[in-house]
Parts: C-alpha cells; sequence; structure tokens
C-alpha cells in the first residue's frame, strides 16, 4: 500500500513511526469487534430459537447478547478517542515537518511551490496520509478479519449461500482493482485543482488594497473563476467515477439481499430454517456484504493517500538534512570567486563569473543601479541559494569556510522586504533572540531611531495588524534594524534598511549603528548618508 511505500521506505518513516504501535492497537481493537460482531449473530440465533421453543437458557443467551453489544460499545468508544487522538497528534507533527523544510531549506529547493501549495500540501495532503494510516489500515485489517469470519459462520450454519457471497466478492475485487489506477488519476487532478484554488485565494487576500487601488476587482474575480471551473470539474470527474460504483454496488448489494430474503422466506414456509436461523442469516450477509463493498471503497480511499504521500514526499525533509552550525571567530573577509548564479527558472545569471573580496575590518558600503545582483550577493553570503559555478566563502585565520545554512548564525541581516510577523511588536523584537533583557531592548530601540515604540497605545505589546496595517514604512525599517541589533551577530547586513527613512532620521541611525564594534556590508542608494561615518569602504556594483 502507498502508506506503507511512502513512510516505511521514504522520508516520512521517522515522522510517522511513533505512532505505529496506536495503530497496531487501533488494528487489534478492530479485529475484536468484527469477531465480536459474528459472534452476535450466534447468540441472536440461540436467542431466538431459545425463545420461540420456550426453552429456559433463553435468559442466558439474552446475557450473552447484552455483554456481546457492552463489549462493541467499549471498543467502539476505544476505536474512537484512540483514533482521533492519533489523528491530531500525527497531523501536528507533519505540519511542523513542512514548516521546519520550509524554514531550513534554501530557498532554491522550494523555489517551484507557491506558498499557497506548501499550505494546501501541509493541511489537506496532510489530513489524508494521517487518515489513511489512523483509520483506513485498522479499517482494511478489521474488514478483512469480520469477512473471513463471517463467511466462515455461513459456511457452517448456510452452506447453500456461500457461492453467492464468493461470486459477489470476486466481482466486487475484480472491479476495485480496475477502478483504482483512474480513481488516483482523478485524485491527483483534484489535488493540482484544489492546490491552484487556494493559491490564488490567497495571493489576493494579501493583495486586496493593490486590487482595489488599480481598480481591478472584478478581472480578480474573473481569474479566480477559471480556478473554480477547474476545480469544479476536478470534483465532478472525481465524483462520477465515485457515484457510478456506488450505484453498481447497491445495485448487486440490494438484489443479493432481496434474492437471499426470498430463499430464506421459502426456506421459512417449508419448515426449513427457524426465525432464529433467518435473523442469524440476515446478520452474517450484512456482516459479509459490509466488508465486500467497504474493501472496495476503502482500497479506492487508498488512491487518495497514494497521491498524498508521493505529494509530501516531494517536500518532507530527509534525514540528516539540516546542517550543524559551524563556528567561526575573527572573519577578516566574504570572498566570492568567480561565482556564476541563475535564480531557478532563470536563463539568464544574476551574476557570471563574478570575483569580489569584502574585507570586514571596516564597513563596505555597495552603491550601484538597480538590479545588478547586490541582493543576491547577500542570499549567497546567507546560503539561501547557492551558486551554480564558483565559490562564496568565509576568510577566518583557522580556514576558509563555504557560506551555508551552517555559517547563518553568524549574519543579522535586514532585509529590503522588511515585513513583521503577526503578534506583537516584542515577540517581532525577540524572534530571533527570545531571552533579550528589557535594558538590551530599549538600547536596540535607542539605536535604530525606533523610540516611537513607546508612543504606541500599548507600546512594545502593540499588535501588528496584517500586512504591517498601522505601521509606516519607516517605522518597519526601523523596527527591522532593532532586531538586527538585538541578534547580535559578527557580521550585520544591511539591505536597503534606510531607503524609507528621511535624510536626518536616517544619517542619524547610520550614525547611531555602523560605529558599534561590529563589521559588515550596507547596500544604499544613497552614498551620502555615510558620508560623515569615518572608516566605511565604498563599492560599487
Amino acid at each position: 500500500m502507498a502508506i506503507l511505500k511512502y513512510t516505511g521506505k521514504k522520508n516520512a518513516s521517522a515522522l510517522l513511526r511513533p505512532y505505529w504501535s496506536r495503530v497496531r492497537a487501533l488494528c487489534f481493537c478492530t479485529v475484536l469487534s468484527s469477531l465480536l460482531q459474528v459472534a452476535m449473530a450466534f447468540a441472536t440465533k440461540q436467542l431466538m430459537d431459545a425463545a420461540i421453543q420456550q426453552q429456559d437458557d433463553w435468559m442466558l443467551w439474552g446475557g450473552v447478547l447484552a455483554l456481546v453489544l457492552l463489549g462493541l460499545v467499549v471498543l467502539h468508544t476505544t476505536v474512537s478517542w484512540l483514533g482521533g487522538s492519533t489523528a491530531e497528534k500525527c497531523m501536528a507533527q507533519l505540519r511542523r515537518a513542512v514548516l521546519k523544510k520550509a524554514v531550513h531549506a534554501e530557498d532554491a529547493e522550494l523555489s517551484g511551490y507557491h506558498s499557497g501549495e506548501l499550505l494546501n500540501r501541509s493541511m489537506e495532503d496532510v489530513r489524508t496520509l494521517c487518515d489513511g494510516m489512523v483509520n483506513v489500515i485498522p479499517s482494511m485489517v478489521g474488514q478483512l478479519v469480520r469477512l473471513a469470519a463471517s463467511f466462515a459462520a455461513t459456511m457452517i450454519l448456510f452452506p447453500k449461500v456461500t457461492w453467492l457471497v464468493a461470486l459477489v466478492a470476486v466481482l466486487v475485487a475484480t472491479g476495485a482493482a480496475i477502478f483504482r489506477p483512474l480513481m488516483k488519476k482523478r485524485q491527483q487532478q483534484v489535488r493540482r485543482a484544489d492546490g491552484r484554488v487556494m493559491t490564488a485565494m490567497q495571493e489576493d487576500l494579501q493583495n486586496l488594497e493593490l486590487i482595489k487601488s488599480l481598480g481591478a476587482e472584478e478581472q480578480s474575480l474573473k481569474r479566480f473563476d477559471v480556478r473554480l471551473k477547474e476545480f469544479l470539474t476536478a470534483y465532478g470527474k472525481r465524483r462520477g467515477l465515485t457515484v457510478g460504483r456506488n450505484t453498481v454496488i447497491s445495485l448487486v448489494s440490494h438484489f443479493g439481499t432481496g434474492a437471499l430474503l426470498l430463499w430464506g422466506a421459502g426456506q421459512i414456509a417449508n419448515e426449513a430454517m427457524t426465525y432464529g436461523d433467518m435473523a442469524a442469516m440476515l446478520q452474517l450477509i450484512a456482516l459479509l456484504r459490509n466488508p465486500v463493498f467497504g474493501l472496495s471503497g476503502l482500497w479506492t480511499r487508498m488512491a487518495a493517500v497514494d497521491v498524498a504521500a508521493e505529494r509530501l514526499a516531494q517536500i518532507l525533509p530527509k534525514d540528516g538534512q539540516q546542517e550543524e552550525k559551524t563556528d567561526a571567530e575573527n572573519i577578516s573577509a566574504i570572498v566570492f570567486e568567480n561565482v556564476t548564479f541563475a535564480y531557478p527558472g532563470e536563463e539568464i545569471p544574476v551574476l557570471e563569473n563574478f570575483s569580489c573580496r569584502f574585507d570586514l575590518q571596516r564597513w563596505v558600503c555597495l552603491t550601484g543601479i538597480s538590479g545588478k545582483g547586490k541582493t543576491t550577493l547577500f542570499k549567497l553570503i546567507l546560503g539561501l541559494y547557492r551558486p551554480q559555478k564558483g565559490r562564496v566563502y568565509l576568510v577566518t585565520p583557522q580556514a576558509e569556510i563555504p557560506c551555508g545554512p551552517a555559517t547563518r548564525h553568524l549574519f543579522a541581516y535586514v532585509p529590503q522586504d522588511y515585513a513583521l510577523l503577526s503578534g506583537s511588536v516584542l515577540d517581532n523584537l525577540l524572534l530571533a533572540t527570545p531571552n533579550a533583557s528589557p535594558e538590551q531592548i530599549e538600547e536596540a530601540l535607542k539605536l535604530a531611531q525606533a523610540e516611537f515604540v513607546w508612543e504606541l497605545p500599548a507600546r512594545e505589546e502593540t499588535l501588528v495588524q496584517e500586512n504591517n496595517a498601522g505601521l509606516s514604512m519607516g517605522q518597519l525599517q526601523r523596527l527591522a534594524v532593532a532586531r538586527a541589533i538585538l541578534m547580535d551577530r559578527p557580521v550585520l547586513l544591511l539591505d536597503e534598511c534606510t531607503s524609507a527613512l528621511d535624510g536626518e532620521t536616517e544619517k542619524a541611525l547610520l550614525g547611531a549603528i555602523l560605529p558599534l564594534n561590529k563589521c559588515g556590508i550596507l547596500v544604499t542608494h544613497r552614498p551620502e548618508a555615510v558620508s560623515g561615518v569615518s572608516d566605511v569602504i565604498m563599492k560599487s556594483i
């Protein structure tokens, strides 16, 4: 089965392994429940025959039937509680794993996935996979046992009807085997269409202000309607298959049950069968019918699990993927050596055979026209991307250390996109340094010229609204700089960190942070802002 293929051999195995003991317990409960249901058919036969024949042991069989029913209730409650808690924990674990992959992966690894698509996989595909492990597998085991036990009981009590059940089982199993590959294909189409709808909706909701300002409301809805049409078409095709299958199953089920009722009525009329036999036969036929048709449904549900497992296997982290942090002291320079780099999907490189050495005994100020790769330099230094050719490394007295995820903790970065996360201003300031003291926070805000925080309605506990509404661009920049100062990393990387500030505030901010006992690289299109600061090397790119 897909869930074993993709969780037993691929990168989700370690994540799902803690839950297999619970799945085995669920399988045991469903097996026991199946056996009790078969036992109930025997108890019902004995009770009815004893009651009709006025035998003294009818109360004994009534007690046996009551105990069987009580056992079924206890098992049903156990399965509901254990299955629900296991599925919830499984979903939480896998969703955390998807987020872990996103936060630790290089940007190039996930560049082919829209954030809406990743969200879709972390929600719907995770739910489907956990449902397959927690519900589908125990149900399949339980129904197989119920089928075998009820078939054996039917052979003992009513051998003449077993041939009909066997024939129906063979027909249904053959139909399910033929049907499942087509169902998997339809499920893949549904998941893709669902992901595109979520992606389109996420983009529109995040950019409502832009859409309204452009007067593009109707165009936005028309664009979304295209995705909805694809969504409805994919679901319609899957629904057509499902309804067709269910119709055939219902037709076979009802006509088969009707035929057995007629046969049983004839047997009773000829006094060849008792009422107890008839009641037992109806229960056993139901126990046989449900697994036969239930397994067909579960088999097609595994098509959805197949698709979910494949999609999650593409993005879940592999064992040992995360690199250990590399310690580096006294970084003297950052070196780009014959670097060629193009973003994923782009043919024209941003950097081609680029070489440069950034000595960090003093601050380096990068200037030049937009689009020449200054921001890309920072992304390569941080290991968010790797160059296709050449290398980027740190120079220390001990060794040359390649830049990558293992050296990312050495840098405090203020990107051009300085948006804050949901939560309070304080939450954002402490994002990378949760143990910073109030004194350190106050000093960082002062250096970043962000003392406006104390004038906000709830001071540092003021909540940041969606899309940073309520804060100006300049305020956001200063908070991002304060956060970088709090990180207290060896090297600061500042990418247009003052572009939204007025000249006076910009000079005050740079004049406060550049003389600190730190080194780093500053990108700016206004080099005059650092004209009054000593020990700054100017480079044009």
